[in-house]
């Protein structure tokens, strides 16, 4: 009788922004700053559904693709609608994160994320700087700076959603960015992509 084998599953690099209170490293080429982690996907796929048959537990709400935004929406708050890199992981204990980064002017970029992660969670991270609170409308939404850091000034805002937190990250990659204005300038992106961002 022929034995089979399960096949071993090599583990997986992902890679993540570092807002999440995890450290970080300089930007690559391209002003991207990212984390790298590994996790074991075969131990993992073990632990969730035995890596075959049928799907155990309740099914997961599909987060929203930050790259689904219209190209014109994009341009209108000053982002070439070109996607610089974009990412979809599961990332632990942070949750499961989609995001997606687009290239502003001179310096600047613009990275949206989506998460199954609390807002709660996102709004009381430690790494997050003068957090102030805010509304748009009828939203609630904070206001953040990103960990400091020599070369890299971060804005970010942060809305509830239903299946957890969206958030819209400026960051300007030379470092000389003034607070308020780049904080100024995320706030006044996410009012004008409000509609278009999921509630």
């Amino acid at each position: 009788m022929r034995r089979r084998f399960a096949r071993v599953v090599p583990p997986a690099t992902v890679c993540y922004t570092h807002h999440m209170g995890c450290g970080g490293n300089r930007p690559r080429v391209g002003g991207v700053q990212r984390v790298v982690r590994t996790v074991g996907v075969g131990l993992a796929c073990a632990l969730v559904a035995g890596c075959g048959g049928g799907v155990v537990g309740t099914p997961v709400a599909e987060l929203w693709d930050p790259c689904s935004l219209p190209a014109e929406v994009l341009e209108g708050v000053g982002v070439e609608p070109g996607v610089v890199d974009s990412t979809d992981k599961v990332l632990e204990p942070a949750g499961r994160w989609r995001t997606c980064t687009f290239r502003g002017s001179n310096s600047v970029r613009w990275t949206i994320f989506s998460t199954d992660t609390s807002y709660t969670s996102v709004r009381s991270n430690p790494s997050a700087r003068e957090p102030r609170d805010t509304r748009f409308g009828d939203r609630d939404a904070v206001i953040y700076k990103g960990p400091t850091d020599a070369v890299l000034a971060e804005c970010f805002v942060a809305l509830p959603t239903s299946t957890g937190a969206i958030e819209v990250k400026i960051a300007d990659t030379d470092g000389d960015a003034d607070w308020p204005q780049l904080c100024d300038q995320a706030e006044s992106a996410v009012r004008a992509l409000l509609s278009y961002l999921p509630r």
